[in-house]
């Protein structure tokens, strides 16, 4: 996952010359990388005529039936009035031919837009870079995150994952102490942990990756297990992750443990809270504020996962520390 800074026109190539390269490996053909190219073009153009500047974090995520582009254009500009006429063909406030979100949304498997007036825009566009088979449990459940390092740095040492089984999802977000590459090697083995018990429960998988990060520097995590049929989620968290879940008319806040896995974690519990439908589970670092408010953001658990998450980095992400929000809904993508 990479952020893009653009507040002037020379980023707006730059913008496009890091996106395209970063999806020639995945094998899309020339017809697909002009349509990315022209849908980085237009929402970094738009950052700078509507916003004066935002940014751009892209992302490329190997599913289980499609390799996926990932786009979020966020900017802390006037916002969007009316979002059904930017939509519209020939809509322009700026004398410009004014066909950029209508062609976005044209060239996008999946679009969405979330808009305050006076609170800035956020705009999500992903594109299916190639379709690896037939659909699959990927179908039944949405989900979308940011993870990005601290501004000068490469590597990061937040990290997530989720991983959707017949009839329940597990869900983890982690942070590896400080930052940089050692940070990194604990958040990524903390995954790969994950991923290697997922069919244990929540803290069962909790203990075996405070196990293996006992040759890392050790980090904080959270694991969390959506289980639809019974309406619950069980949850598990050591550290400064931060766990709620929302929904339309109600949010509700997860207890999470002291200690930090792979040194002092001490004893794993477990906790399970109400799940409903409509509701939305999302979980981040403390590279974000906490200090943020579901009734703050009308209409917006409503919109895509990957959306969410935007957001809420935009607005709430510290800028000296590691990042990772990651949202979990159930529904289809």
């Amino acid at each position: 996952m990479q952020q893009i800074l653009v507040y002037d026109a020379s980023q707006v190539s730059e913008a496009r010359r890091i996106t395209a390269h970063a999806c020639r490996k995945w094998g899309p053909d020339e017809t697909k990388l002009a349509q990315i190219e022209l849908v980085v073009t237009e929402f970094a153009t738009n950052l700078i005529k509507h916003a004066g500047g935002g940014m751009l974090v892209i992302d490329i995520n190997q599913g289980r039936n499609s390799i996926d582009l990932t786009i979020l254009s966020l900017d802390k500009g006037p916002g969007i009035g009316n979002i059904g006429d930017t939509l519209r063909d020939g809509y322009t406030t700026t004398g410009s031919p004014g066909t950029g979100l209508g062609a976005i949304r044209r060239l996008s498997d999946i679009f969405d837009i979330y808009s305050v007036p006076g609170k800035g825009a956020a705009l999500l566009s992903i594109m299916h870079l190639k379709k690896t088979g037939e659909a699959h449990l990927d179908c039944h459940y949405s989900a979308g995150a940011v993870c990005l390092p601290l501004t000068g740095e490469e590597a990061c040492g937040d990290n997530w994952a989720v991983e959707p089984l017949k009839d329940r999802k597990m869900v983890l977000a982690v942070d590896g102490l400080g930052h940089g590459s050692l940070a990194a090697e604990a958040g990524n083995e903390a995954v790969k942990s994950f991923k290697k018990n997922v069919m244990h429960s929540p803290p069962e998988i909790m203990g075996l990756i405070d196990r293996a990060l006992q040759v890392t520097r050790g980090a904080a995590a959270a694991v969390a297990e959506i289980i639809p049929g019974s309406q619950i989620v069980r949850y598990s968290g050591i550290g400064n992750i931060s766990g709620r879940i929302v929904s339309a008319k109600e949010e509700r806040k997860l207890i999470t443990f002291n200690g930090t896995l792979g040194m002092r974690a001490g004893k794993i519990r477990e906790l399970t809270y109400p799940w409903s439908e409509n509701s939305l589970l999302i979980m981040h670092s403390d590279g974000l504020t906490a200090r943020w408010h579901a009734e703050d953001y009308p209409g917006l658990w409503l919109k895509h996962p990957a959306l969410i998450a935007g957001v809420l980095y935009r607005d709430h992400n510290r800028p000296k520390d590691d990042s990772v929000v990651v949202v979990v809904g159930e529904g289809s993508n």
